[in-house]
């Protein structure tokens, strides 16, 4: 009887409580928590969240949510803090969740009924963990993370950083462990997020100081990481090579993260070889992975060896069966390699043969915004603004303000000013938002009384906003400034965007004509990128003029690059006449110079001007390209097959060369 009371007091206790805690830490994270506590609300039974030293409305908006909100002073370990908050939750399981992370509230649901379906058969389960990178969330991976737990105080979480659920001592057996339906969707990873964190000096800091102590491969392997996101490759590479070689088993998950990493690395790097040596020895490993036969494709691609890189593609979206276990993703079978073919089609300006891949992408991820800028580039070549309009209604692409504002951008860059006004006037948001988009249209069309009347009545902190939110940049602000003159504000960009004292001095050498001895050339090669796009002509030609004076004369070659950029052919060759010697300079305009002799069929320029670049050390493939079907048009086939000799010591692998080796 006794016993049956206590079953009875055990059943009763635990119906009056809570059945799952979201459990969160938080620091100035007040641009996505709402995301995030919206995802959730109603569905947790409970949250307690745990704020860390946030500066900004953090807890505020925390305690929109819930009562429980607890300060914590941040000991440089995550593990203490998730500990400390899992101390608050009274739920029978805790779900762990970042603020830039989000779940569907579907899968959430279903995820809460599958643990209690399980009636305490297990003690953790694992999620699938969704990254969005990128500028816009285009890209995508996948892990296993475990994610939520049983609060009976037999778990708890381990390592400073990248922090791990382990078993407390003396608390009994082992785990059992499952995989939950439960999918979060993380979007810190999104360039521009992880630039405003600037978190990655704190990450290196634990991590040198764990290393100091364990010596854990896994530790080497997340310093990497943080190393590769602030773009310091050679250290980054160093250290996941590090990480390899103390590896315990060859099958943990983060060791084939850690190869394609080394992979990702030497390609930036530009160290090509050798990162194909890389991807030939993992794909021994590997066999049936679809990243490995990606990235193949895409070195070749960054080669410029398109047809090779071509064959390599078709071969993985023709046979998905053999390349069907991914280390990291499905993007790299199902939506990579079609946008990958659709940008060499592009290049080669095979656009029958782009849209028909672009047109895949989109369909597999609506969110590529890189994309749809090519296929609206390509269908304005053969369709009126109104019927572009027709199309991008048709196909769902607007769906909120943002999306009226992101088509409304590469609309801009397209130079499609025509359609950009037809969506801009449906958007409903800030007025000093849509006078941002309407100022750039109005430059793209020169039409300088509309430029005025939006200026006279714009106030300098509004100019400050939309400069800080991103919407216009100090490019667009020079423009304005030289195509009204008598405009009112200030522009004092380093007070309002922190930037260097540099780009001050480019504003007053471009405005007011005031010379420097050194102008950083990377402003002007914007700036006259910016022009282009703006179809400000006369402003293009009078900084050309005026680069005589800074102390960058010598860029002619990178502005020649520019104009063929934008398909500018006969002003680029002005250009490169201007050059004393091409073969100093970097192989895409030596490329640029001898294509473009090509495409104008001066084909005896254009052999001599290559044969003489490979003589000088640029081994460019295009170049030996270029060179070789000149050869082969000219019958010269002992020429030819020397050629081919010489290349195939810089690219041996390649299929195209040995096919016109067969061919000669």
């Amino acid at each position: 009887m006794v016993i049956l009371i206590n079953e009875r007091i055990k059943f009763e206790v635990k119906k009056m409580k809570p059945f799952i805690t979201l459990c969160m830490i938080i620091k100035d994270e007040e641009k996505v928590l709402r995301r995030c506590l919206d995802s959730v609300k109603g569905i947790v039974d409970e949250v307690v969240i745990v704020d860390t030293g946030s500066r900004d409305n953090s807890k505020k908006i925390a305690k929109e949510y819930t009562n429980k909100v607890y300060d914590f002073q941040w000991v440089n370990d995550f593990s203490k803090a998730r500990n400390f908050a899992a101390s608050k939750a009274s739920g029978e399981w805790i779900l762990a969740l970042d603020a830039d992370e989000y779940v569907d509230r579907s899968n959430l649901k279903d995820m809460k009924e599958q643990i209690k379906n399980d009636e305490d058969a297990y003690d953790i389960y694992s999620v699938k963990i969704l990254n969005f990178s990128g500028w816009n969330g285009q890209f995508t991976s996948q892990h296993y993370h475990e994610r939520i737990y049983k609060n009976d105080g037999n778990i708890r979480y381990s390592r400073p950083i990248h922090e791990q659920l382990i078993k407390n001592q003396s608390k009994g057996k082992e785990f059992i462990e499952s995989i939950s339906k439960l999918i979060i969707y993380h979007s810190g990873y999104l360039t521009q997020t992880f630039k405003e964190k600037e978190k990655s000096k704190r990450n290196m800091n634990i991590l040198k100081e764990e290393i100091k102590k364990t010596s854990n491969p896994f530790d080497y392997f997340n310093l990497a990481n943080e190393y590769s996101a602030t773009q310091e490759y050679e250290k980054a590479l160093r250290y996941y090579k590090k990480a390899f070689q103390l590896k315990s088993n060859i099958h943990l998950s983060w060791v084939s993260y850690t190869v394609i990493q080394i992979i990702h690395t030497l390609n930036e790097l530009e160290r090509f070889r050798d990162s194909l040596v890389v991807v030939k020895d993992a794909m021994n490993i590997w066999c049936k992975s679809p990243e490995l036969k990606f990235l193949k494709g895409y070195i070749y691609y960054l080669q410029h060896r398109y047809d090779d890189a071509i064959k390599e593609l078709i071969e993985l979206t023709q046979d998905k069966e053999r390349y069907d276990k991914p280390l990291m993703s499905l993007d790299y079978l199902y939506s990579n390699p079609y946008e990958l073919l659709g940008e060499i089609y592009y290049i080669k300006s095979e656009y029958k043969n782009a849209m028909n891949k672009f047109t895949k992408v989109l369909s597999y991820n609506r969110n590529n915004l890189a994309i749809l800028k090519k296929i609206l580039y390509i269908l304005n070549r053969t369709n009126s603004p109104e019927e572009l309009a027709d199309y991008i209604s048709a196909q769902g692409f607007i769906k909120s303000s943002n999306d009226i504002l992101q088509l409304v951008r590469i609309l801009i860059e397209n130079a499609q000013f025509k359609l950009a006004k037809i969506f801009i006037s449906s958007f409903d948001g800030k007025e000093v938002i849509k006078n941002a988009y309407l100022l750039k249209i109005y430059i793209l069309e020169n039409n300088i009384n509309k430029i005025e009347k939006i200026i006279d009545k714009m106030r300098s902190k509004e100019l400050i906003y939309i400069i800080k939110k991103g919407y216009f940049d100090f490019y667009d602000v020079i423009i304005l400034k030289l195509l009204v003159r008598n405009i009112k504000f200030d522009i004092n960009i380093s007070k309002s965007h922190d930037e260097h004292l540099q780009m001050n001095k480019f504003i007053d050498f471009v405005i007011n004509n005031n010379s420097y001895e050194k102008i950083e050339e990377k402003y002007f090669i914007n700036m006259l990128e910016k022009c282009l796009q703006y179809r400000q002509f006369d402003i293009f030609e009078k900084l050309t003029f005026q680069k005589y004076c800074t102390g960058i004369s010598h860029i002619n070659g990178k502005i020649g690059n520019l104009l063929v950029k934008y398909d500018f052919i006969e002003i680029a060759i002005e250009f490169y006449k201007e050059i004393k010697n091409i073969h100093t300079c970097d192989s895409e305009t030596v490329f640029n110079i001898v294509n473009v002799l090509y495409q104008k069929e001066a084909y005896d320029d254009a052999l001599v001007t290559a044969l003489r670049s490979l003589e000088t050390g640029h081994n460019d493939f295009r170049i030996f390209k270029i060179v070789m079907e000149l050869l082969y048009r000219k019958k010269e086939f002992k020429d030819l097959e020397e050629v081919i000799k010489l290349a195939l010591n810089y690219y041996p692998d390649s299929f195209w060369i040995k096919k016109m080796y067969i061919n000669s």
